[in-house]
Formats: structure tokens, sequence, C-alpha cells
């Protein structure tokens, strides 16, 4: 058990996804990177993906299981998403879930159709619009109405802004985020509690958390309140906003998704509902293409807690291993064309086995059907009524913990009326 990953000793370019594409092709699925002081060990196969999130995912924990505090801690706390400790992890997932299964999401339905369509009303022939502003503004409006029950007049009185590249700034910057967020995170949670005494109830986060009790007839306290509605908040706005971004990047690099996709939303001449979405295959297989080419989260950090063998190779204890879904859904033997955006490939094979843009096992992200439902909303919304012409025609995207655009994305409408 001594065989360790190969290690990539090129030149490190400032890009780190190209940086990571040049190793693999160079050195295999499995391979150690350079990173400041020390070497991630990058994990681009499927099946030893497999082998880290679910087969050994009790010698492969998250970040902070080894003492060691990960930057989105420093933020979010001990929420969901960072949250190292199993035992209290498992416990508010259990009370988390129920809130985030498609059946209840449906009640936001009529929500998030109403915010795609006040967006849509707001712009005019010819205008230009900046989609890297108002997705990340649509997403915002309906993810304070899900946690908080708040329209956009009462969330400005509570702002809340916590983009997940925080978790890389200055121990100062953090700091003052973070007294910041918790100022408007407990102001909200004291004004919804005068609201319960008062009789007032909501179907929200917020209220589900509040009545929520583990096994043991144990409610959250203020701060697990805090940590879960700030890692929902942060989780469910940033990264489906970068997904719309990405899907309309997508359907413009190809004339004949994008036509496809507006020959379907024509043909549905019904008002948007939830049975009219079922109707339409190609919509979701544009979504997930979209999460093929561009995973919202791009890698699953873990850190081995003892000496494992993974494949061929032995990791060392405290090792930090990044599963690269980013790499797998662009690997050349489990994908057709691979780089290029194709969303017939969900219509014609469905799932595949080297896909996992909510990731896998245990930790598989909670909000998927948030993401993949309000993402089909908003854009059959918006493409319905406008024709986008994005102003340029090459996208490179970044990693600040979430995949995004390194550059703000506009486009120019023209009506489809």
């Amino acid at each position: 058990m001594s065989n360790l990953p190969p290690r990539y000793e090129g030149p490190v370019i400032q890009d780190f996804l190209l940086t990571l594409d040049a190793a693999q092709q160079k050195l295999g699925d499995v391979l150690r990177m350079p990173f400041g002081k020390n070497d991630l060990i990058m994990v681009c196969d499927p099946d030893l993906a497999y082998d880290v999130l679910v087969r050994q995912n009790r010698r492969f924990v998250k970040l902070g299981a080894d003492g060691q505090t990960p930057g989105l801690q420093r933020i979010l706390g001990a929420g969901l998403l960072t949250n190292p400790e199993y035992g209290s992890w498992f416990s508010h997932r259990q009370l988390i879930q129920p809130f985030f299964q498609r059946s209840a999401l449906e009640r936001f339905f009529a929500s998030m159709v109403g915010a795609s369509e006040r967006l849509g009303s707001s712009w005019q022939e010819g205008e230009r619009v900046n989609l890297t502003e108002v997705m990340h503004r649509v997403t915002l409006e309906l993810i304070y109405e899900l946690v908080f029950s708040l329209a956009p007049k009462d969330a400005n009185a509570y702002p809340i802004q916590v983009p997940l590249s925080l978790a890389s700034a200055k121990t100062s910057v953090v700091r003052r985020a973070a007294a910041h967020l918790d100022e408007s995170i407990y102001a909200l949670l004291e004004k919804r509690k005068k609201d319960r005494l008062q009789g007032r109830r909501f179907e929200d986060l917020l209220g589900l958390l509040l009545d929520a009790e583990d096994g043991q007839g144990e409610k959250m306290t203020d701060k697990d309140l805090r940590d879960e509605l700030l890692t929902v908040f942060a989780a469910g706005h940033e990264t489906t906003a970068n997904t719309l971004i990405w899907a309309f990047i997508g359907l413009m690099s190809n004339s004949e998704a994008k036509e496809r996709l507006e020959h379907e939303l024509r043909r549905c001449s019904e008002p948007l509902s939830l049975e009219s979405l079922k109707g339409l295959p190609y919509l979701s297989a544009v979504v997930r293409e979209t999460l093929r080419l561009y995973p919202t989260i791009p890698f699953a950090p873990r850190v081995s807690l003892e000496d494992t063998q993974l494949g061929d190779f032995f990791i060392p204890k405290g090792s930090r291993l990044f599963v690269s879904i980013y790499s797998i859904h662009r690997h050349g033997h489990f994908w057709e064309d691979p780089l290029a955006f194709k969303p017939e490939r969900f219509i014609i094979k469905g799932a595949q086995k080297a896909y996992m843009p909510f990731g896998l096992g245990e930790r598989v992200c909670l909000g998927q059907h948030l993401a993949m439902l309000e993402t089909q909303v908003i854009l059959a919304v918006l493409l319905r009524r406008w024709s986008f012409e994005l102003e340029q025609t090459e996208f490179l995207p970044k990693v600040a913990i979430s995949l995004q655009p390194k550059t703000e994305v506009w486009a120019s409408l023209n009506s489809q009326s």
C-alpha cells in the first residue's frame, strides 16, 4: 500500500480548471495537484467517486472532521453543507428533508411563475439585460420567500448576501460578513417568534424548523437555526442563478437546441402549470445538460481519516481529496463529444453513471428538486416571451466554490410574439 497517485509537476497556470485538465490528460484519473503548501488528490473517475462518496464514506469524510475549520464553515457555521459531525448532521437533515421533497415544493410553484413573469414583464423590446444580475435577483427573491415568506419590499429590511466565495476571503472580511449576517438572521428569528405569539403561522422553512423536534423531543437552538437557514439561503440562491446563466450560454452556443426548446415551449400553449411542465422533456434535458457541462459545485471535497486504498492507489491519513464532478462530467470515455452542449443526450439515454451534479450518497444535495423545478420554471416563462442574443459567444468558467462565468453575461431581447 505505497503506490501514491502520480503528482503533477507541470506548469501551474492561474486557471485551476485548465491546469487540472492538462494534468488529467497526462497522468490519468487519480492524481495529486500542488495547492499551496499541500497536495490535493483529484479523483476524476465515476467509479472511484462512488467509492469515496458512498462505499467508503466513513473513511473519506467532510472537511472539518479532522479538527480543521474549512473556509465555508467560518461563514455558514455547522449547517448541512459544512457540518462534519455525522450525528448532528443526520439529525438536522431528517428535520429539514420533508421541506425539500418535490411534492412539498410544489406549493411554491405559483411563486416561481409569478417572480419569473414579473421579471419578463419589466423588459422592453431591444433592451440590453445583464443576465448575471437579473438571474441572481430573481433567485434571491424566491429564496427569501421559501425560507422567510418575505416579499421583495420586506426583504430589503433584512439584507442577506452570502456569496460562497467568502470561503476564501480574509479572516477580517469573514468576521464582518458574519456579524452582518447574524444581525439580519437573528432579527428575522425574533420577528417570527413575535408573529407566532400573535397566532401567525407561515409554511416556509423557518416555520418548519421552529416546529421541528429530534428523536429526543429537542428543538433546534437559535444557533442551529441560524446555520441551517444561512446554508439553505446561500446554496439555494447562488447555485440556481449560475445554472440559469449557464443554460442561456449553452442554448446560445447551439442554435438547434435553442430552436428545439423554443418549439417545445410554443407547443405548450396553455398557462404553465405543474402538469404542463411534465410535458416539456426537452426543457428538462436542457437543464440536465447544463448541469453536466457546468455543475454548480464542481468539486466534492473530502479528507481521509485513515490510511486507505482507493483503486490502485494508497491514500495516506489526512489527505485531502477533491472528487472532480467537473472532470467526470466532461470525461471523453463516458461522454460522446463531451465539450459540446447537446441536451438530446438526456432524451436518448436518460441517466448516466458519470453524472452526479448534486453529489452522491448520504450527502447528496438536499435542494436538488428545488434547483430543477426553479430552473425549469424560470427558463420556460422567460423563453416563452423573449428571445435572447448574447453579446459574446465564449465564456470561461471560474471556481469560487460554485462554478460561474468569469465575466458578466449581457444579452439583447427580442419578443417571441
